[in-house]
């Protein structure tokens, strides 16, 4: 089961590829995964120049995406669907705030993430409240035609002395430079005296 389309979740499917071995994924995570195949990162990763050339390869640059072939997804969805697995019947929901939702209904003793550490059991309640308010936030700067850049910009300005401000990927830097472990600025995302090699 791929979540969704980013390369550590997707990327190593074909390390599993076999007789009998079924890919499943929602349908828009489907068509996401033939949209950045791992060759088109390398190429990204690779030849860009300038600060977004800095960030990318900051970002992926200690990582090999050459020979990557994701085989392709055999089953899809919408909404939500059954799938046995090991005996056991597991429920897939494709819609982020709906998963969200019913794990705080059914106030789960451990919550197992896809990143980072296992959360407190009101978490889901916070991420499903939170990509709401994205989600609406999004919504209306594309209805009064936006840009993805203004919009991002605008959503941003907006966010500045909410909830969301102190989230450690917003407070005044973004994540450290993998390579020096130096702080990055985060209107740029470009490492601050940063002298790695990357």
């Amino acid at each position: 089961m791929n979540t969704h389309a980013n390369g550590d979740h997707c990327y190593g499917n074909q390390l599993l590829a076999g007789p009998g071995v079924e890919f499943v994924t929602s349908d828009a995570t489907s068509h996401e995964i033939g949209e950045v195949p791992a060759a088109s990162l390398n190429g990204l990763v690779n030849g860009t120049t300038g600060l977004v050339g800095e960030f990318l390869r900051a970002a992926f640059g200690s990582f090999d995406f050459s020979g990557i072939d994701v085989p392709p997804v055999t089953t899809t969805f919408t909404g939500r669907t059954n799938v046995t697995v090991g005996g056991r019947t597991v429920e897939l929901i494709g819609n982020w705030i709906a998963a969200c939702d019913l794990n705080a209904e059914l106030e789960p003793a451990v919550i197992v993430p896809g990143h980072g550490p296992s959360p407190t059991p009101p978490a889901p309640t916070k991420w499903a409240n939170t990509s709401g308010s994205f989600t609406d936030g999004v919504t209306a700067r594309h209805a009064a035609g936006l840009d993805p850049r203004a919009a991002s910009l605008d959503l941003d300005t907006e966010i500045n002395g909410t909830r969301f401000w102190n989230w450690s990927d917003r407070s005044g830097s973004s994540p450290p430079c993998t390579p020096c472990g130096r702080s990055s600025n985060r209107a740029t995302r470009r490492p601050t005296s940063c002298r790695c090699s990357r």
